[in-house]
């Protein structure tokens, strides 16, 4: 719902859902990616257009979803914070060699694992 106010209404809701093309999709993404959005929140805003017109399709308010030809935006290879060069690791593990977590830090950084991965949580931050 976020996007769809903070991005998809100001930007495409004066188009007619008839008329929407997948040049004006492509459009503002390119927009938002001008005026500082993200990756990740470009292919997001993507997502829920899409989700919104293919339930039009299903509702056969359009034929068929402007937005299948437009392809989400490739990863920019910014995001995490990226290996490290072998001899950092290195001085990780000798700095830690006497802390109690040692292990889990050598099992975190050999493996990759993200926080909530580590803590158990599988990325999830509430147990209901």
């Amino acid at each position: 719902m976020r996007y769809t106010r903070k991005f998809l209404i100001p930007r495409l809701g004066r188009h007619r859902l008839t008329k929407l093309t997948g040049r004006e999709i492509r459009a503002l993404l390119d927009t938002m990616a001008k005026d500082g959005a993200g990756e990740a929140t470009r292919r997001l805003t993507l997502a829920s257009l899409r989700c919104a017109l293919d339930a039009a399709v299903h509702a056969n308010l359009i034929p068929s979803s402007p937005a299948i030809g437009v392809k989400a935006p490739k990863p920019s290879g910014k995001g995490g914070a990226g290996l490290w060069p072998l001899e950092q690791f290195d001085m990780f593990l000798s700095a830690t060699s006497d802390h109690r977590l040692r292990p889990l830090f050598e099992l975190t950084a050999r493996l990759g694992l993200r926080r909530g991965e580590v803590c158990g949580c599988g990325g999830r931050t509430s147990t209901s």
